[in-house]
């Protein structure tokens, strides 16, 4: 039985959109209150570290492709693995760019709750 848990292109790129959003979001908590240990209890604590160490590497996208094509075999799904990988490494520059722009917003006076969107001129 097959289980797709994005049927169409639209479907995942509304998905990660709104992913990526919420994303930008704690990115600029953590770094406005510089973490947030109050919320890590036992394992989860650790992946936050583990998750929060990765996304200071450069090249986030290019690192997201090769791990969905190459560790995770999407080499092996022909063009649609290539795209979904794509679609990914997409996804990891979204949350770069929305994390950024929130971050210039809060500099200039912004605010933290603004919603990453189309810049403003």
């Amino acid at each position: 039985m097959d289980h797709h848990a994005f049927p169409s292109v639209a479907v995942f790129v509304e998905k990660h959109n709104r992913y990526s959003n919420w994303e930008a979001r704690v990115a600029l908590d953590r770094y406005l209150h510089r973490g947030a240990k109050h919320l890590q209890k036992g394992g989860v604590g650790f992946r936050r570290k583990l998750k929060q160490w990765s996304q200071m590497l450069p090249f986030r996208g290019l690192q997201r492709f090769l791990y969905v094509y190459i560790v995770q075999g999407g080499f092996l799904d022909g063009r649609a693995g290539f795209y979904f990988a794509r679609l990914h490494a997409f996804y990891e520059f979204l949350s770069v760019a929305k994390t950024y722009e929130l971050k210039q917003q809060a500099k200039r006076g912004g605010g933290k709750g603004a919603s990453p969107g189309p810049a403003q001129k």
